[in-house]
């Protein structure tokens, strides 16, 4: 399968399995291998009821003050990626909340659903504590605003390469350029079926084996999603009317 996550539109498809995300010192995943499950299918009780029941209150705290959007995302513009990191280790719906502002700006402009935007961040990265380059939290390979960093990866065959990945400045400008991605043409099919009936379920299920190697990783990203409430958080949010800045 191919993994299609590059910065821009290549040339032709280039199979890559994405490096160590989850925590320095593992072993990087081998394209076609399922990859190890990630902490956020094990979400205790506690956590899914807290942001469930959290996310009318968060809505409520948008609309608000003097502008929260505008605030939400200046502050994330300038969150390190120790921040971040410590959030996605002590406080899972601080996480989401953090990248959430910006997550439903890309999904207005570029179309992806912000909860896979939000599922993606977490697993990709493991919780913030490898982000590539320090804010590429998304696995995006190629060249990015703050340039490039090359990593040791393993290619869909297993045999040990360099490939180069993209740095941004911060995580909001991870977070916009992760939603560009998406309209590259490789992911066309589920971003049309998305326009037309909003289904994230099909949107995960038509561009997993494009973004990723994982032949479970279709699976992952809906467990994330089922297991911190995170359609829950975004519909709040979307239904306050106070989403993005226009």
């Amino acid at each position: 399968m191919s993994d299609l996550r590059l910065s821009s539109t290549p040339a032709i498809p280039v199979p890559v399995a994405r490096p160590n995300p989850a925590a320095a010192g593992a072993t990087a995943p081998v394209a076609g291998k399922p990859a190890p499950e990630s902490p956020a299918l094990a979400a205790d009780a506690a956590v899914v009821t807290e942001v469930a029941n959290g996310a009318a209150s968060a809505a409520l705290s948008f609309v608000d003050g003097a502008d929260p959007q505008t605030a939400a995302i200046e502050k994330l513009k300038t969150m390190k990626p120790a921040e971040l990191a410590k959030l996605g280790k002590t406080d899972k719906k601080a996480f989401f909340q953090a990248l959430l502002p910006a997550a439903l700006e890309s999904e207005r402009k570029y179309g992806v659903p912000a909860e896979v935007t939000l599922a993606q961040a977490a697993v990709e990265s493991g919780w913030a504590k490898s982000p590539i380059g320090g804010y590429n939290i998304f696995g995006i390979k190629g060249s990015g605003p703050a340039g490039t960093v090359s990593l040791a990866t393993k290619e869909g065959s297993g045999t040990p390469s360099r490939a180069r990945f993209a740095k941004y400045n911060n995580f909001y400008e991870a977070v916009g350029e992760h939603g560009q991605l998406y309209n590259n043409g490789y992911y066309k099919k589920g971003m049309s079926q998305y326009a037309k009936d909003k289904n994230v379920s099909k949107f995960i299920d038509n561009i997993a084996r494009i973004y990723a190697t994982a032949p479970n990783y279709a699976t992952k990203l809906k467990g994330v999603i089922k297991s911190y409430g995170l359609a829950t958080m975004a519909n709040a949010m979307r239904a306050s009317g106070r989403t993005v800045a226009q």
